[in-house]
C-alpha cells in the first residue's frame, strides 16, 4: 500500500507470531551456560524482604504487590519464587508483563523490528531466569512456551490460566494498563505486581497508575498482599543504597522549600492588603 494510504490490519494470529519471534530474540543472549544459583537457596536477605518473599510463595495469595526503590531485589525474588512454583508443578507458566519505556523513550526511535526494539527491556530478567537455570533449560522452557514475555498489545483477549504472572515496572503503566494486565487472571494463577512509584518514567508523572491501582484493590483485598521497601531494603549495592537516599532527602527538602516559600510578584513581596 502507497506511503500515505491506510495500514492493513494484521490478522489476530499476528500478534502471536511477533510475540513468538520476540520470545525467540529474548532467549538469545550472551550469559554463562551453567546455573549459577540454585533457586531453593534463596532467601530473603533483610527483614524488609521477608513480607514481600513470604507473600510471593503463600499458596493462598493471588496478588502480591511489591512497592519500592531499585535495588531492593524485587524482580530477582518474584523471579525464585515462579521458578519454585514451576518446578513443583503449581503453575504451568510463567509470564513476563513489562512495558516498553524506559527514562522518558519511546521505543519508535530504535532500529529493527518491533521485536528487537522490545527485546533489550527484557535481558535483565533473562539473565536472572539463566543464573537459576542455566542457558539451555532457559531456551528450553522459552520456546515450549512456559515462559513467555508478553507487552500489554499481545494480551487483550486472553485468560492467563495456572500462570505465574510478573508484572515488572509497574510504576510505568497506566492505570489502563495495569487493570487490562491484571483482569486477564484465570484459574490457578497468580499475581505479582511491583515497581517504584517514586520513579516512574511517564511524563506527566501523574498517568502512573500503580499507586490508584493498589488503593483501589485495597476496597476488598480478598487473597492479597500488600508490602512496601524503604532503601533500608536496597542489596543491590552500598552506592545504590546512598543514591537514593540523598536524592530522597534532595527531593524532600526541595519540596519544604516550595511548601515554605512565599508568594512572590515580579521577583517582589507582594504588597499588604
Amino acid at each position: 500500500m502507497g506511503k500515505h494510504g491506510r495500514e492493513k490490519r494484521k490478522h489476530p494470529n499476528q500478534d502471536r507470531a511477533n510475540n513468538q519471534k520476540f520470545n525467540e530474540q529474548a532467549a538469545a543472549t550472551k550469559t554463562p551456560a551453567a546455573p549459577e544459583t540454585d533457586v531453593n537457596s534463596v532467601k530473603a536477605r533483610n527483614k524488609e524482604q521477608v513480607p514481600y518473599f513470604n507473600a510471593l510463595q503463600d499458596a493462598d495469595v493471588k496478588f502480591t504487590f511489591g512497592l519500592g526503590p531499585a535495588g531492593t531485589g524485587k524482580t530477582y525474588l518474584a523471579v525464585a519464587a515462579a521458578l519454585k512454583r514451576l518446578e513443583a508443578g503449581d503453575v504451568r507458566s510463567i509470564l513476563l508483563v513489562r512495558p516498553a519505556l524506559e527514562a522518558g523513550q519511546k521505543i519508535g526511535f530504535l532500529p529493527g523490528s518491533p521485536e528487537e526494539k522490545l527485546a533489550p527491556y527484557y535481558i535483565e530478567i533473562q539473565n536472572i531466569f539463566i543464573e537459576f537455570l542455566g542457558k539451555s533449560k532457559f531456551n528450553s522452557l522459552v520456546n515450549s512456551g512456559a515462559i513467555e514475555f508478553l507487552q500489554p498489545g499481545f494480551i487483550r483477549g486472553r485468560t492467563f490460566k495456572n500462570s505465574y504472572v510478573i508484572v515488572d515496572e509497574a510504576q510505568n503503566f497506566t492505570y489502563g494498563e495495569i487493570k487490562t494486565v491484571a483482569s486477564r487472571i484465570g484459574e490457578g494463577s497468580v499475581y505479582c505486581i511491583m515497581g517504584d512509584p517514586d520513579q516512574t518514567d511517564l511524563r506527566p508523572q501523574h498517568l502512573s497508575g500503580l499507586n490508584d491501582f493498589a488503593e483501589a484493590q485495597k476496597i476488598n483485598p480478598r487473597n492479597m498482599v500488600f508490602t512496601f521497601m524503604s532503601a533500608k531494603g536496597i542489596e543491590r549495592s552500598p552506592e545504590c543504597r546512598t543514591i537514593i537516599e540523598n536524592c530522597a532527602a534532595y527531593e524532600k527538602s526541595r519540596e519544604e522549600q516550595r511548601t515554605t516559600a512565599k508568594p512572590q510578584m515580579n521577583g517582589h513581596d507582594p504588597a499588604p492588603v
